[in-house]
């Protein structure tokens, strides 16, 4: 949830969805709808789906969520960075990642001067300082290091990454219309193509290209231009 989203944005989410499905079992057997309805309002769905999709995988498999970068990045969504954290924080294995606000403190204190930086000039700092007998404290303090100076500084050192962009604009951007067309199924269950269209001042071209693309997620069901949230199983 945090990834993207700003922590207090999160919170109210975050203890919502653990009330919903407290557990992976309650989270695997839950219809993706309503698990898109719980989600709705954060941001970047297809992170509900992942999350639903790998639930269902541990179910299914009898397994326990992995202690290991190599096998959490088997799961849907879960890349080298997520793989870990959730190593670090859940299992306080000494796992080396970045993310924007550790980036931020080691180009700060250690490449401040440098321009155009790989993250792999980064992960040298990273594994030099890493606390390994309390590696999720450490994370920790780096995370919050990091958001503090985010907001202390005039100039952000992350500008200075070569994986630096600025984003771009949010308001009418397909990302925004997916986010819309999500929250619309989340009120009215199901609409018609040209419903949504009308209601979101959007031509059916566009809407019929954002359902599509969010429809090979499976992320919603279109069937004779009536449109519903995930399947139900």
């Amino acid at each position: 949830m945090l990834q993207q989203t700003q922590v207090e944005r999160v919170v109210e989410y975050y203890r919502k969805f653990l009330h919903t499905f407290p557990s992976l079992k309650s989270l695997a057997m839950a219809p993706l709808a309503s698990v898109l309805r719980v989600w709705s309002g954060l941001g970047y769905n297809r992170r509900a789906r992942n999350l639903w999709r790998t639930a269902q995988m541990l179910q299914n498999s009898g397994a326990r969520i992995p202690d290991e970068v190599e096998q959490l990045c088997q799961y849907p969504g879960i890349g080298p960075y997520t793989a870990g954290a959730i190593a670090a924080f859940a299992y306080n294995k000494a796992t080396l990642f970045i993310d924007t606000n550790i980036r931020r403190v080691y180009i700060y204190y250690f490449l401040f001067q440098q321009k155009d930086i790989t993250d792999r000039e980064i992960m040298y700092y990273v594994k030099l300082t890493l606390d390994s007998v309390q590696p999720a404290k450490w994370y920790n303090a780096l995370m919050d290091a990091g958001s503090i100076l985010g907001k202390l500084l005039p100039e952000n050192p992350n500008s200075k990454s070569r994986k630096y962009c600025k984003q771009s604009s949010f308001e009418g951007s397909i990302r925004q219309l997916r986010g819309a067309i999500v929250r619309k199924l989340v009120m009215h269950h199901s609409l018609h193509i040209d419903e949504l269209a009308h209601i979101l001042h959007i031509s059916e071209n566009r809407i019929q290209y954002v359902i599509d693309t969010l429809q090979k997620e499976g992320m919603l069901v279109c069937e004779e231009r009536k449109v519903y949230l995930g399947s139900e199983t």
